[in-house]
């Protein structure tokens, strides 16, 4: 009897007997790690964090940035000061309903008084902007008031560009900018110059992510024309906002082929297609543009600057009493990382991050291009040693969600097509000092999907990922694969008693084999899920 239920695929004894509801096991966090152990009460932890700072100009530099008051436990980001600089716009991720205290599902806009006395608290906008459901961001306001924004709802294809008129004290409802400027791609984060008649935006394809401009002709826009090479390139390009006099250029880049990841400036002239005088510069580097840092708006005088900060961090922690408490874990200390994993003995750690290092580029932090190992010895880590990239050393790859089973085995994911932006799935075995990585076969990968994370388990047996193939309940989906006797893999089946129309996602098994971690949103809760792998066949 044990036999023919380990025989069973995850999907076909999902269908026969219904697991369990998943229990939230960890909220607010994205992905996560367990230590081996009975009482599963310590971790590895992912989380995204943002915020906004504010910083003042001194003599001709800049304070040390510090975070807005009205900044809770939620995420922040996009800020944009409105013209006459008495509100600060912005999106968040914290519910529109004071009584929900956890962190809403999607994000919404909101906006922030700024008088001499202070900041006051944030307002969301009414319901007539933001519509149902959120997932809006990058508010921007135009020189005569209007209210520009992006969002998937309605949209020609993927997200689109919005603009909501002013009207007295509020907003009409919003309208799509529609063709030319919005289109079958991906287009967002929108900013109008100062005299209103240029449309700066992102426009993000197979191609790459680039700036666009839009000159207005009458009351519509012309066909947008990408922005030169002082600013576009490989690296990605977006955040776009100016100078309150309009004589200089911002916007945000993740980083690679040379650039630094940061907010960076260069003058005006670029938007006229003409070479400026010197190239483009981080904003006072170390201080403002630093790697996370996102989107920058200036008060109407120039003196006070506010921008975004992100940051991907991973925390040890062990539950106490149900409360989760943090732990020092050093090599984490000051850069961005990612997606952790532990070998099933909990002896080692993989994991993404931008650290400088030998062999490690540090163009490519936010393509998280690189895996870092360390491993513990008498209860002290060791110092991260950097994994040369497994797919292809020369090319800048954003490489994530690694797995490891008990024999060292290593899986993960990375975008490895040439102009594609979807994740594929790999498998890596130890060789030397590294590792020696192929891709897996099209019986789990699709080149017309994103693979986005996979875990392994112990034994190697059973792989469970993410895809947002066609068939699926919505968005990422739980997938899972069996290996067979002659080291190949069954078919990928949808685990359809798991997935929803929400993201479904980050799968992670347990170092005993029983349970399958995922992240999910359900009832309003993002967070990790738990459910038993014995109840789906296991």
């Amino acid at each position: 009897m044990l036999r023919s239920a380990l025989a069973l695929p995850l999907a076909v004894a999902c269908a026969a007997t219904p697991p369990p509801a998943p229990k939230l096991f960890l909220a607010d966090a994205r992905s996560i790690a367990l230590f081996p152990g009975p009482d599963r009460d310590t971790w590895l932890v992912s989380r995204n964090v943002s915020d906004l700072q504010v910083a003042h100009r001194e003599g001709t530099g800049w304070s040390v940035p510090a975070p807005l008051p009205f900044c809770g436990p939620h995420r922040y980001g996009d800020p944009w000061f409105s013209p006459d600089g008495a509100w600060l716009y912005f999106w968040s991720n914290r519910h529109p309903d004071p009584a929900h205290t956890a962190p809403d599902s999607t994000t919404h806009l909101w906006r922030a008084r700024r008088a001499a006395e202070g900041w006051g608290p944030a307002e969301h906008l009414p319901v007539t902007v933001q519509g149902q459901p959120g997932g809006l961001v990058f508010p921007s306001l135009a020189p005569d008031g209007d209210l520009y924004f992006t969002s998937q709802r309605g949209s020609l294809g993927r997200r689109d560009l919005f603009r909501a008129r002013k009207t007295g004290e509020g907003f009409a409802a919003p309208e799509n900018l529609g063709p030319p400027v919005n289109s079958a791609a991906d287009e967002f984060d929108a900013a109008l110059d100062p005299t209103g008649q240029c449309l700066v935006f992102t426009r993000a394809d197979a191609t790459g992510c680039d700036l666009f401009l839009s000159r207005r002709e009458g009351g519509g826009w012309g066909a947008p024309r990408k922005l030169g090479p002082e600013v576009n390139g490989s690296h990605g390009a977006y955040c776009p906002s100016f100078s309150p006099d309009g004589k200089t250029f911002f916007f945000t880049t993740p980083g690679g082929s040379g650039w630094a990841p940061g907010i960076y400036q260069v003058g005006a002239e670029v938007l006229a297609f003409r070479a400026p005088a010197a190239p483009a510069v981080p904003v006072a580097p170390g201080r403002i543009s630093v790697p996370g840092a996102f989107g920058i708006t200036f008060s109407p005088d120039g003196n006070t600057v506010c921008f975004a900060s992100a940051r991907a961090q991973i925390n040890l922690a062990r539950r106490r009493a149900r409360v989760e408490e943090q732990l020092d874990l050093p090599f984490t200390q000051a850069y961005h990382n990612l997606s952790p994993a532990l070998s099933p003995d909990g002896a080692t750690a993989i994991f993404a991050s931008n650290r400088p290092g030998p062999g490690a580029r540090s163009d490519a932090s936010a393509h998280h291009a690189a895996f870092w190992m360390t491993r513990r010895e008498a209860g002290t880590w060791g110092p991260p040693r950097y994994l040369d990239n497994l797919v292809d050393p020369s090319r800048d790859l954003f490489i994530d969600s690694p797995s490891l089973a008990a024999d060292g085995t290593l899986y993960f994911t990375a975008v490895s097509v040439p102009g594609s932006n979807r994740s594929h799935l790999f498998c890596a075995v130890p060789d030397g000092d590294g590792y020696r990585a192929r891709p897996l076969g099209p019986e789990l990968d699709r080149p017309d999907s994103d693979q986005s994370d996979v875990a392994v388990s112990p034994a190697g047996d059973l792989l469970v990922f993410s895809s947002d193939r066609p068939g699926g309940a919505g968005g990422l989906d739980l997938y899972q694969s069996r290996r067979r006797p002659d080291g190949t893999w069954e078919p990928a089946q949808p685990l359809h008693a798991l997935n929803t129309p929400g993201p479904d996602a980050n799968p992670r098994i347990t170092p005993d084999g029983k349970t399958l971690l995922f992240f999910s949103i359900r009832d309003g809760k993002p967070g990790i899920y738990e459910v038993p792998l014995q109840a789906c066949g296991r």
